[in-house]
């Protein structure tokens, strides 16, 4: 004949009553008959970091903000605005606003309502009473002949034990913590034997009421009489919000590139930096680019750091590159004898040398030398034609570095001297 229904979210609801019984039926409709209005949901700040690491969930609300591990756990993981915990994969917490209810009383204030006394003996004696809205009994007023140790029981409609308290009550008026936590239903009992305490048999008028919350309705001994629990101590369950999550997210930024030198000329040649919608590029020589696949022109021969800055909205991450950048090929001394290049130039392993002679020469050398000036390859050509000559040298063995090549005519001592450059 009765129910409940709980709602979750805001609105004004109509509420549908269908009686019916064997011969028929009838309807009541009372629109509008609830108004919904719940607390506004905390105000959350997503976080994110970058490495395994320690984090703060914080929140701001009205009322007292509750989090949760899931949407529709019942387990709270931290009370207050907010909670540290160590974060090593992206995760989602729950959070609520609870705007805690005000205190209510009901019940006889005391035992001196009219006649009383002790009651204590084995048989079970209580007050019945009747909720309307989920609720917490805190406390009681209790009047013990003797201190000493009782039983406290909640029951349902049918004698089903729900709950129980055993505590120690002192001789005299006292309040008794209860916290029996109680939803919509009718018929409940409470009470207990052999329970030492003051009962009313007279001044009794049923029933105690806190409207549409909580009526005590009578006792198992009838109207007339009241056992042990006076002054109820009464709060609604708190009015919650909607719960909403908070994103705890475990970001990361890789940066990876391939370069490559050639000449006065840095390319890149592919950036495959993992989550980045960023890049801040800083070819060493104050020259700066936030391009993803730059390149940049040197005007001075050296050796370079080219610095990738890879990032999003959350996270960053630096890759190097050494950049060689030579002006190997042009004549050190703007004499071209030979017409002589060469290519690769970096090389690795081997590179061709190209050349012409223009008249018979006697006895063509090669020579390269290091930075220090020692001879580290001599190849005798020997009398060549008039023409174009090709020639290529592996030099693998050679440390990387930069070298001079030389292109002579010991007859005649002329030579082209060009630079050239061995990389790893």
């Amino acid at each position: 004949q009765s129910s409940s229904h709980e709602y979750t979210q805001n609105g004004i609801y109509a509420v549908q009553l269908i009686a019916s019984n064997a011969q028929g039926s009838d309807t009541l409709i009372k629109p509008n008959y609830i108004n919904i209005t719940r607390p506004i949901s905390p105000t959350t700040f997503d976080v994110a970091i970058c490495n395994s690491d320690s984090v703060v969930i914080s929140t701001s609300s009205l009322g007292n903000t509750v989090g949760y591990p899931s949407q529709f756990s019942t387990t709270p993981l931290w009370f207050g605005n907010s909670y540290a915990t160590y974060l090593s994969a992206t995760d989602t917490f729950w959070v609520e606003n609870r705007e805690p209810q005000p205190l209510s009383y009901v019940g006889p204030l005391t035992n001196a309502i009219g006649t009383s006394a002790n009651h204590n003996n084995a048989s079970v004696q209580y007050l019945t009473f009747n909720v309307q809205q989920p609720l917490t009994i805190i406390s009681a007023w209790v009047n013990g002949t003797a201190a000493g140790d009782r039983t406290i029981t909640l029951w349902d409609v049918s004698g089903n034990q729900l709950d129980t308290r055993f505590v120690n009550i002192p001789a005299g008026a006292s309040r008794v913590a209860l916290n029996f936590h109680v939803t919509p239903g009718n018929g409940y009992r409470l009470g207990g034997s052999q329970m030492n305490l003051v009962r009313n048999s007279g001044g009794v008028v049923y029933p105690y009421s806190l409207p549409g919350l909580l009526q005590i309705t009578g006792s198992s001994a009838g109207a007339t009489y009241y056992y042990y629990f006076y002054d109820w101590e009464i709060q609604k369950d708190d009015c919650v919000s909607p719960r909403i999550p908070v994103i705890a997210t475990m970001d990361s930024v890789d940066a990876v590139f391939t370069g490559n030198t050639v000449g006065m000329t840095y390319s890149t040649i592919s950036n495959t930096s993992f989550n980045a919608t960023n890049y801040a590029w800083d070819f060493g020589n104050a020259t700066f680019s936030n391009l993803a696949t730059p390149s940049n022109l040197y005007t001075s021969p050296g050796t370079y750091n080219v610095m990738l800055v890879a990032s999003n909205a959350n996270c960053s991450d630096t890759a190097y590159f050494t950049s060689f950048a030579d002006d190997a090929g042009i004549d050190v001394f703007n004499t071209i004898v030979f017409d002589a290049t060469l290519y690769p130039n970096p090389f690795s392993a081997s590179f061709q040398l190209d050349f012409e002679t223009f008249n018979n020469q006697e006895n063509i050398e090669i020579e390269i030398v290091d930075i220090y000036g020692r001879v580290v390859y001599f190849k005798e050509l020997g009398s060549l034609s008039s023409g174009k000559h090709s020639i290529e040298l592996t030099l693998s063995n050679l440390s990387s570095g930069q070298y001079l090549l030389s292109v002579i005519d010991s007859i005649t001592d002329k030579k082209q001297v060009l630079k050239v450059q061995k990389r790893d």
